[in-house]
Formats: C-alpha cells, sequence, structure tokens
C-alpha cells in the first residue's frame, strides 16, 4: 500500500536509506554506501508538505519511500528508495 509519510514513520526512512546504501559497498562506491541518510528534520520538512509517500508491508511498516520537490510549480523526484530486503520487485516505481 501507498500512502502518506508519517511523523513516526522518520527514523524509519533514515534506515532504509542506510541500508539501501549497502548495495553501493558491494560494487566499490564506498563513499555512497557512507552518505548520511537524511536528517530528521528534511524528512520532516517533506512531511510537512505533503511531499513524502511510503509504500508499506502488510504490518503498515514503510518498505520504500518517495520524496518530490517542487520547482517552478512542477513536481520533481528528489528521492526514491527501496529497503535491500524488497528490492528488485518492482516497489519502485510501483503506483499501488
Amino acid at each position: 500500500m501507498i500512502r502518506k509519510a508519517r511523523e513516526n514513520d522518520l527514523k524509519r526512512l533514515q534506515a532504509i536509506e542506510t541500508l539501501a546504501g549497502e548495495a553501493f559497498r558491494v560494487i566499490g562506491m564506498d563513499s555512497i554506501a557512507g552518505d548520511d541518510p537524511p536528517r530528521l528534520d528534511d524528512l520532516r520538512g517533506y512531511v510537512d508538505a505533503g511531499r513524502a509517500w511510503v509504500s508499506t508491508d502488510s504490518l503498515d511498516s514503510p518498505i520504500a519511500y518517495i520524496l518530490v520537490d517542487e520547482l517552478d510549480q512542477d513536481a520533481h523526484i528528489a528521492q526514491v528508495t527501496v529497503h535491500p530486503r524488497h528490492s528488485r520487485q518492482g516497489i519502485g516505481k510501483s503506483n499501488r
């Protein structure tokens, strides 16, 4: 299910980002794998503006997220991240 992200999702989004970054370490891109996840305040800004959505598992826990920026009154995808356990399943491109 896709729903708007909530305040209580923020730490989970950070964890998803950190875990997803590890895939870059495997291919020798340690600097990307070592990047810090988005700050809670930055994520909160997306949530408060209604520009963050999550895909959830059957327990309503986020397994992926998307952040959207507005530029010249148009929506632009800023970030799409999927938990590695759920990667390669089409979640990042799903509209359900």
